[in-house]
C-alpha cells in the first residue's frame, strides 16, 4: 500500500479559500498602512504650511509646537517664541489663509498647568486627564481639558486663559 502526502488530502477548494483568506489579510494590512502614511501626510503638510504662515505674518521667530484645535472652526495652534524670548500663541485658520492670525501672548494667560490644577481639584481626584490642548472661541482663547470623569464618560471642559474660569464643557456617555 502505498502512502499518500499530506497535499493529496487537502481538498482543492480549501486550499483556494486559505489562500483567498491569506491575501485577505495581507490586502487588509498594506491598505491600513498606506491610509495611515496619507493622513500622516495631510496632518504635517497642513502644519507646514501654517508655521511658514506664522514665521512670515507674526512675530514668532522659533516654533515650540503645533497642534489642531476643532472648535466652529478648523484651527492650527503654533505655540512660539520671539526673538526676545516672549512666548506667544497663534491660531491659523486652516480652511481661509486669507483669515488674519489670531496672536496672544502666553504670559497674559493663566498658566496651563496651573488651570489643570484648578480642574484637578475641582474633580476630587476622580478623573483620569488625557490631554489638554489651547483652542479659541470666537476671540477668547481657551484651554480644552479632555477626561474620562467619575462616571467613566470622555468629558471636555473648556476654560478661558484670560481669567481661568470655566467657560463650556460636554460629556458622552458610554450608556447607548
Amino acid at each position: 500500500m502505498k502512502q499518500q502526502s499530506l497535499l493529496s488530502t487537502v481538498p482543492n477548494w480549501l486550499s483556494w479559500i486559505l489562500v483567498g483568506i491569506i491575501l485577505l489579510i495581507i490586502g487588509s494590512i498594506v491598505f491600513s498602512v498606506i491610509l495611515y502614511q496619507n493622513v500622516e501626510e495631510n496632518k504635517v503638510s497642513d502644519f507646514l504650511t501654517s508655521e511658514e504662515r506664522v514665521l512670515e505674518e507674526t512675530e514668532i521667530t522659533e516654533i515650540v509646537a503645533t497642534s489642531r484645535y476643532h472648535g466652529e472652526i478648523y484651527y492650527n495652534v503654533i505655540e512660539g517664541q520671539t526673538e526676545t524670548d516672549v512666548s506667544l500663541l497663534a491660531f491659523v485658520e486652516v480652511s481661509n489663509e486669507e483669515a488674519e492670525i489670531k496672536t496672544f501672548e502666553l504670559t497674559n494667560f493663566i498658566d496651563e498647568n496651573t488651570l489643570v490644577s484648578q480642574w484637578r481639584n475641582s474633580c476630587s481626584g476622580s478623573c483620569e486627564l488625557l490631554q489638554s490642548h489651547y483652542g479659541i472661541r470666537g476671540n477668547t482663547p481657551l484651554l480644552e481639558l479632555s477626561y474620562f470623569d467619575a462616571e467613566d464618560r470622555l468629558s471636555y471642559a473648556y476654560y478661558r486663559l484670560e481669567d481661568g474660569s470655566y467657560d463650556s464643557g460636554v460629556s458622552f456617555s458610554n450608556d447607548y
